[in-house]
């Protein structure tokens, strides 16, 4: 049985384009990849929209386990996505499927969860601005009662694949949240952090 992984965030953050990219490197078996290519789908975000009018259940497979995403409120891993280009939203309930108040609850249930930094190369991968919205983040969760040495944050850039499944030679200064600072710990990609 798949393990469960919801991605949450406010609107335009790049959710699909996060689960298009994951599906299409590790979930689209060579059938599926011609089909894709008959109906003409191209973008990641595509893909996570023929999937949901065809009745298929986005899922896709890292070494060591298989997710499907879902919507429930219990997922076993959860990936929340901020826009580094607009970071004032982070946490704040917008996401169309939950609201502001059964967000904190939707957070501390997920046994995994991984915090991305989105659209990093709309500003130039700023090491600095990416320190500035993982504390600030790191902040509202703590006040929530988290752990941050359980929370991996990961800069990314969904449209183009950065730290998605390899390390992006454009943060090589990336560095892991512990404790709301930031120390020199091995970098994580997103299905890294998803598949330990």
């Amino acid at each position: 049985m798949p393990e469960t992984v919801r991605v949450m965030g406010v609107p335009h953050v790049g959710k699909a384009t996060l689960m298009g990219n994951l599906i299409y490197k590790c979930g689209l078996d060579l059938r599926m990849m011609e089909q894709l290519q008959r109906e003409n789908i191209s973008a990641y975000s595509g893909l996570v929209k023929y999937y949901k009018t065809q009745g298929i259940s986005p899922s896709f497979k890292t070494r060591n386990h298989s997710f499907a995403f879902t919507d429930i409120n219990t997922p076993e891993c959860l990936i929340y996505m901020i826009d580094a280009s607009n970071p004032a939203q982070m946490l704040d309930g917008s996401d169309k499927a939950v609201d502001a108040t059964s967000l904190a609850d939707v957070l501390k249930k997920a046994k995994n969860l991984i915090v991305l930094v989105n659209k990093m190369d709309e500003i130039s991968w700023s090491e600095k601005k990416y320190i500035d919205i993982v504390k600030a983040f790191g902040a509202q969760l703590k006040e929530l009662g988290f752990d941050l040495r359980k929370v991996k944050t990961i800069p990314i850039s969904a449209l183009h694949g950065d730290n998605i499944l390899d390390p992006s030679s454009k943060s090589p200064w990336y560095k892991e949240l512990a404790e709301g600072s930031l120390e020199k710990e091995p970098s994580w990609t997103v299905i890294q952090a998803m598949d330990e």
